[in-house]
This record gives C-alpha cells, structure tokens and sequence, in this order.
C-alpha cells in the first residue's frame, strides 16, 4: 500500500511540476510538505544547514524512505542546487601556478592543489589515499551534481607540486607536477622513467577513482624543471609543454623532432606521451644563448598542437619557417605563439610584444580553429601589423589577450587592467564563441570598456575574472577577493555554462556577492574554489 500510494505522489509530482512550469525542486517542496504532513518523512538537513537542498532532503525518495538511517545523511559538497558558491579548503601555497582543475566527461570537475596539510575528513568524507609527505599534491574529484566524489593524495617524501591536469580520451586524468625527490615506490608502483636529480617533472596518470595506473620522472641532474602546460590527445595520452634544459637524459636514445638549440638554455619544449607514459615524440624550439618559456598548450580541432610562450631575444628562422610577425626591436621580452602538427614539427610561429616584457601564460582552442592566447604585458603595445588594441594598455601591467587565426595570422589583440599590477592566468571558451580571461588585479578597476564589475575589488590582490565576445569586446567583469591576496590559478568551463575558478587566499574572505563559504577559511593560505554563473555573478 505503501509503495502505491508513493507512486502516485511521484506523478503526481512531475504532472504538477509539468503544469506549473515549475522545476522538480519547487514541486518537491510543495507535494513535500503533504508527505511530511503525512508522517512519511523523519527529518533531513534543509537548505539552511549547507546552503543547498540535500538528496536525502527529498521526500519522494523511494531510498530514502524505506531506508531510515540515510534520511538524515549529511549534505557533502555543492551539489547541484547551487548554481555558484564559494569555498576554502584548508592548506595550500601562495603561489598560483600550484594549482590546477579540468572539467570531466561526466560532468564533474577534477582540482589539484599543492599541500602541506593532511585534512582527515573533506564535506564529511575520508581521503581515497592517505597524505604520506611534507608537501604533496591534493586530488578531489566532484561528480555531475557538484558533490564530492572522493579525494586523496599523490606524493611520498619530500616535496610534489602539481602544474596542469587534464582529463584523457578514455576518462582518465594526467596529473603534472613536479618533486625534488626521487620516488621508487608509489602505491606498489616504480617509476616508467628514473629522477635525475635537482628537480624534475613529475607526471602521474590515474583512473576515474584515483587510482594511480603510472608515474614518471622527466629532467635532468643539473637543473630544476617544471611542466606548465598539458591538454589531452585522441589516443588517451597528453601533450605536455613547459622548462627542460636541453640536456635532459631521461631522452637518452630519442631523437627529438628538433634538436636543442644549445647548452644550459632553455627551450621552448613540447613532449608527447601516450596512455601507457610512453614518449611518442618530443621538441625543443628556440634560438642558442637565450632562453625561451613554454607556458601553455591547447589541441586543435586539425589535431595539432598551440603553444603559449616568452622569448628573450629574435628568432630569425626555425626549420626554414620566418616569424609571421616579428620581435620588436629593443623589446626585454616578447609573447611567443606556436603551431606544432599533431607528430610535432612547426607549422608557424609569431611574436606580439612591445618595449616591455610580454608573455603569453594560457591558450584555449576555439572550435573554428582559431586561438586565443592570454597572459601579461608590460608597457602599451600601440599597433601589431596596423592593428590597434580593442581596449587601450593602462600602460602599467595589464591582461593581455590575443586572437589568431589557424594560419597564424592576428584576428584581434586587447588589454585589460587598471592601476596596479595584473596578469591572466587562464583563458577559456564560451557557449556563444568568445572567452573568459582569469587572473589577478593589484588594485581597483572602477570602471572598464564602459562597464562596472559585477562584484567590487576588495583590498590587496584579487581574482579577476573578464568575458570577451569573439571580436575581443568586454562583456563584463568581476572581482573576487578579501583583505589580503586571492590571486588567481586555473579556470575551465561548467557544464551549465558557468566557470570553475581555483587559486588561494591568505586571508578570510567572509561574504562575497552575499553568500558565505561552503567552508570557512581556516589557514595562513588556502585553496579557494569558485564557481560563478555565465553572466560572471558568484
């Protein structure tokens, strides 16, 4: 009788929601509070406890219902009744290249941060893997609603920060990092390839639940290397772009597509790796006595590869191929943009750059086969080819942000900033074609392009986030950030259309767009993590 007379409350339900024009979770709250009338229903946490409605708060629920001790079960994490929220996570590094996010297949959200915390319990959960060093790399996997999945860590002794992650074509993720020590021995596993010493990449692959399939090591003994950028490839591997000195001899027996330009400097570098962690190619781009800085790589929809770069000096030629524009004469440092092939062998290359230093720090690939580019510049850079910027240099340090069509050429260049100091770190495509720009901003921009931010600076340096159109025009912008530094780290889009921003704060920030955090802060520096609705509102 029992479970006929909650057949009929359930369509009766989607009827009503239906008819009303209602969602299902209004619907639950009115044919809920017949039920509960009722006596059908023993209790649950309410919206007031987590700032969410919980599954078990859902008295329709045939689980829940004829399960008693999981009516109250604890709400544990977002969920998807919350479309934005804020939350910190105790530990972390006050620098912002020590954490990294990508969105999953099932519409979940993988985060990375670096550590030296062991938190026992993370929204009521136990980690999946224990803390086992002084400083290791954090993992929590959120599932579709925005719950948390499970969490854990990845690292031994000494000393592992994680760069990039990203999520393979058979749902997997590729974690890179780097360790200053050599680890022979990681959940039963050796390493694919040995440290070398001084500082190496450190690059893991796990499957959907954490598990570790493999780890490697990838430097030299002379010098610290690091990855700083990495994007998934068709045949469940990655491409990982970043420092290595030319001497590394975890390459020992491969032949690079191009050779190193010369001892003790640094390259552009690119390393292709497949599911196994096997080396399927690798590069070295640059020009000898002068040092060249990968910072990011983005897959194109032709299968090959761009890559987000800095260079000290001209690069007259590489290969046969002549910068599409070149470095500006008298230029400290200019923004290096790359097309690789999907096998790795350039197809153009190009500067933008001015009297200052400029670099490009995120790429994103568009899917008509452009890029755009985002990272910092310096001084004003009045034209490129005869083109002047959508938005005008501050002529202190802005957001720079670029568009480039397959072929290389300029389709569009912008600034963004105000009187301090502010750099872009992330940089992703939206539903209508254009992009949002994330960073950081070192002091108040009131006003910009015409507009005011959706949420005001706060003190200090804040997370900036900023939407451009496919023609580089602001749409909006935000601020998000409290008495000290909440600096900004990576950013990948949501399955509703919103944005995941992940970085740190060193200070309490206690109420931003009217809502509290999921999780108050606790330490010197913790990981802040973010979501914001498309329109940019938290």
């Amino acid at each position: 009788m029992r479970r006929v007379f909650l057949r009929f409350f359930l369509d009766r339900k989607a009827a009503y929601a239906e008819n009303e024009a209602m969602s299902e979770s209004q619907a639950t709250n009115i044919f809920g509070g017949a039920l509960v009338a009722l006596g059908l229903h023993a209790g649950c946490l309410s919206a007031a406890d987590c700032q969410r409605t919980d599954a078990s708060c859902d008295p329709l629920a045939v689980y829940f219902l004829y399960y008693e001790p999981f009516v109250t079960a604890p709400c544990q994490g977002a969920g998807a009744a919350l479309e934005s929220y804020f939350t910190f996570i105790a530990g972390g590094s006050n620098n912002s290249n020590d954490y990294a996010l990508c969105a999953a297949s099932d519409g979940g959200l993988l985060f990375a941060g670096t550590t030296n915390t062991n938190l026992a319990s993370l929204f009521g959960k136990a980690p999946a893997y224990g803390f086992g060093g002084s400083s290791e790399i954090l993992i929590a996997k959120l599932d579709s609603a925005g719950d948390l999945d499970w969490y854990g860590y990845l690292g031994a002794a000494g000393a592992q920060s994680v760069r990039v992650v990203t999520e393979t074509s058979d749902g997997a993720f590729v974690i890179a990092g780097t360790s200053d020590t050599a680890i022979n021995n990681l959940r039963g596993k050796g390493p694919l390839y040995s440290y070398q010493g001084s500082g190496d990449w450190f690059i893991s692959r796990i499957d959907a639940r954490g598990e570790l399939q493999w780890f490697s090591f990838f430097g030299d003994a002379a010098n610290t290397d690091a990855p700083l950028g990495i994007d998934a490839t068709m045949d469940g591997g990655a491409v990982i772009v970043g420092t290595l000195r030319d001497g590394a001899p975890a390459f020992a027996g491969l032949t690079p597509v191009h050779p190193p330009s010369g001892a003790g400097v640094l390259d552009v570098f690119a390393v292709k790796i497949d599911a196994a962690g096997q080396i399927a190619w690798h590069t070295f781009l640059g020009v000898a006595a002068a040092n060249e800085v990968a910072q990011a790589v983005a897959r194109t929809a032709d299968g090959g590869y761009v890559i987000g770069a800095s260079s000290d000096v001209d690069i007259p030629s590489i290969d046969g191929k002549t910068p599409l524009n070149p470095i500006l004469v008298g230029g400290a440092s200019a923004a290096l943009a790359l097309k690789l092939t999907a096998s790795g062998a350039l197809q153009w290359y190009t500067f933008l750059g001015g009297a200052g230093d400029e670099l490009w720090r995120s790429v994103t690939a568009m899917d008509n086969g452009d890029a755009v580019f985002a990272g910092l510049a310096q001084v004003d850079i009045p034209s490129v080819q005869g083109q002047a910027p959508i938005n005008a240099s501050t002529a202190t340090e802005d957001f720079l942000a670029a568009r480039y069509d397959p072929n290389g050429a300029l389709r569009w260049y912008t600034f963004l900033g105000g009187g301090g100091f502010d750099d872009a770190s992330a940089v992703v495509q939206t539903r209508d074609g254009g992009v949002v720009v994330g960073g950081s901003a070192g002091a108040n921009i009131p006003g910009l392009s015409g507009k005011t931010p959706n949420n005001p600076y706060a003190a200090s340096t804040d997370a900036m986030l900023a939407q451009l159109d496919g023609f580089g025009r602001l749409q909006w912008y935000t601020f998000a950030g409290g008495a000290g530094a909440a600096a900004a780290g990576r950013l990948v889009a949501s399955r509703n259309g919103g944005f995941w921003f992940l970085g740190y704060s060193n200070s309490n920030i206690p109420v931003l767009h009217g809502k509290s955090p999921l999780i108050p802060y606790t330490g010197i520096t913790d990981m802040l993590l973010l979501k914001f609705k498309a329109d940019g509102v938290l």
